[in-house]
């Protein structure tokens, strides 16, 4: 509940499971306060043009909306995170999941076929970083290594007057931003007690090591305070 007014706060009406369906508690919270969910299958890329995916894609899928699909909050389902191959076996699936529960909103993916994003017919809405090429399709402000120079934030025009309509006006579906911001900031070491067993933050020990042996130990706060400021502006623009 908590996680879910902080989001309300800052105006956003739904949250994104990247490659992952949330625990009942999520949907149970969600509910009360009346917020949307998009839970998706357990797929980041993903061959889909072995049967066996499309498949179990359809049996886990199932299962999903027969344990959540009576919660008012689940609103959207996709069937996973950038999928690039076996958009007929995509298809085939969404087509299926509506048959058996036609409540969620579906989506074969969400930023299929990044490299050339095109809206499936079978999507009752489209998540994507850009609706079309050029500058009037992006749908985000940063694009990592699609569009270079890398940088902060990479689209021209900073400031108010800058807004997506003109991506909008390429889909005739509901358009949900992809990924908006990836912006990357420096560990806080100190989180590194909080996890434990197999969540054991090992990536976080190599980080440390490094520093240490840099000799700049001594700056670890200053660093990931530093980046989390520009965090903050980059999200802000």
């Amino acid at each position: 509940r908590s996680y879910f007014r902080t989001v309300k706060d800052y105006g956003l009406n739904h949250v994104r499971f990247h490659s992952w369906c949330p625990p009942d508690a999520a949907f149970q919270a969600a509910d009360e306060l009346g917020f949307y969910l998009q839970p998706e299958l357990p797929f980041f890329g993903g061959d889909w043009t072995n049967p066996q995916v499309s498949s179990f894609a359809l049996d886990e899928a199932k299962r999903i909306l027969d344990a959540y699909g009576n919660h008012p909050s689940f609103v959207m389902f996709s069937l996973g995170n950038e999928p690039t191959c076996g958009g007929d076996a995509r298809v085939e699936v969404a087509q299926a999941l509506r048959a058996y529960d036609p409540r969620p909103l579906y989506a074969q993916g969400s930023n299929a076929d990044y490299s050339k994003p095109h809206r499936y017919a079978c999507d009752d809405f489209w998540c994507t970083f850009r609706s079309t090429g050029g500058a009037e399709g992006n749908v985000r402000g940063s694009y990592s290594h699609c569009d270079l120079p890398l940088g902060d934030v990479q689209l021209a025009g900073r400031g108010t007057v800058r807004d997506f309509s003109s991506a909008v006006a390429h889909s005739s579906v509901p358009l949900i931003g992809h990924e908006t911001g990836q912006y990357q900031a420096y560990p806080d070491y100190s989180e590194i007690a909080k996890y434990t067993g197999v969540l054991e933050p090992l990536n976080l020990k190599i980080f440390r090591e490094r520093l240490v042996k840099a000799g700049l130990a001594d700056r670890a706060d200053d660093f990931h305070r530093a980046s989390g400021a520009l965090q903050a502006l980059n999200y802000r623009e």
